[in-house]
């Protein structure tokens, strides 16, 4: 008798402390059900961030994104852009990444597009493709590597600190 108190006493404990779990701070939540597919056109790609000089207060910009393991012929007639975010930031509100020269425009995606013939290019805010760059960022590519580069040295804007992920957007297109 006395070991089938406990054992329930026990069990409305631990019932008790699963109640009062509390997410995201008491903030309101949306819960939904669905059924999401991501599918991607090559097996891993790694990025990475290139920094300046820390000449900014002690910290450096982020001037490149570095593109390793691409395949553009796993990917073809596709469009990706690749955005920064500062944790908390809204899904909305990606990090400026580079201006023009004048400083009168700035840039929160870089978007890469892949041809029928895996050709890769740069395609500008406006959605024209614009090949290897123009005067805001331009992209290289390292064939001993297979290391894709898209550099915005002249005019980076965000603080590397203030990046905490990349969000990467894929679209097939028909270029």
């Amino acid at each position: 008798m006395i070991v089938g108190i406990t054992l329930l006493v026990l069990v409305a404990a631990g019932s008790s402390f699963a109640a009062k779990i509390n997410l995201n701070s008491g903030a309101p939540s949306e819960f939904s059900q669905g059924v999401y597919q991501i599918a991607a056109c090559d097996d891993w790609i790694y990025i990475d961030m290139g920094k300046t000089p820390a000449i900014y207060d002690g910290l450096s910009k982020v001037n490149s994104f570095i593109i390793e393991g691409l395949d553009p012929f796993a990917c073809k007639n596709t469009k990706f852009a690749i955005q920064a975010y500062k944790t908390g930031d809204l899904d909305t509100s990606p990090r400026p990444l580079f201006s023009n020269p004048s400083g009168t425009e700035s840039a929160t995606s870089v978007t890469l597009m892949i041809d029928n013939i895996a050709s890769v290019v740069l395609v500008n805010q406006s959605g024209t493709p614009i090949g290897l760059g123009d005067e805001s960022h331009q992209l290289s590519y390292d064939s001993n590597t297979g290391t894709f580069t898209v550099a915005f040295a002249d005019n980076p804007l965000t603080l590397a600190p203030d990046i905490n992920y990349l969000k990467i957007s894929s679209d097939p297109s028909n270029p």
